[in-house]
């Protein structure tokens, strides 16, 4: 069978997304699934908050 390749595309404090990670995650035990998961901030904020922000998400993408 071949792997499915699935890019999640996701704001990092969203909680729909957090429901939907765990469950991706528990499908991906279940099947042949490389789940790459690509966050994003939606919070606006001050230039060096939002830096941080994006700092704190490609780290937790990697």
């Amino acid at each position: 069978m071949m792997t499915l390749h699935l890019d999640f595309f996701h704001d990092v404090v969203c909680c729909w997304c957090y429901n939907i990670s765990s469950r991706l995650r528990r499908l991906s035990s279940e099947f042949d699934l490389d789940i790459r998961h690509r966050t994003f901030v939606l919070q606006d904020g001050p230039l060096d908050d939002l830096r941080a922000q994006l700092r704190t998400a490609a780290r937790l993408a990697a």
